[in-house]
């Protein structure tokens, strides 16, 4: 679709529908898969199936989204903390292996 961010209300709508129906993503470009248009898809089935409203629809689609977004960033933070562990263990170990080298020195 565009480049640029919608403001319009309704034509965020149009967007989210249209990558509903069409299973292409507005975000990645045409063509190209993407979760966003998975997850509209599905949200739009479910909310089809069910028979609810518009509304009801959408508020479908962004509680899954969000919980989405949450789950992500969740585990975004926990490979972060993972990665810095592992840079700075090395060094604890060291540290740890140095100073029981020098007590047992001592003991000598």
């Amino acid at each position: 679709m565009s480049d640029r961010e919608l403001t319009d209300v309704r034509e965020m709508r149009k967007a989210i529908t249209e990558m509903g129906r069409s299973g292409n993503s507005f975000f990645a470009g045409r063509n190209e898969y993407s979760m966003a248009a998975v997850l509209a898809r599905h949200c739009r089935d479910v909310a089809h199936h069910q028979g609810l409203s518009g509304e009801d629809a959408m508020t479908l689609l962004a509680y899954h989204a969000l919980m989405r977004l949450d789950k992500a960033n969740e585990a975004l933070l926990m490979n972060a903390r993972c990665s810095v562990g592992r840079l700075f263990m090395p060094a604890a170990a060291e540290i740890g292996k140095s100073g029981s080298a020098a007590s047992g020195q001592g003991g000598l």
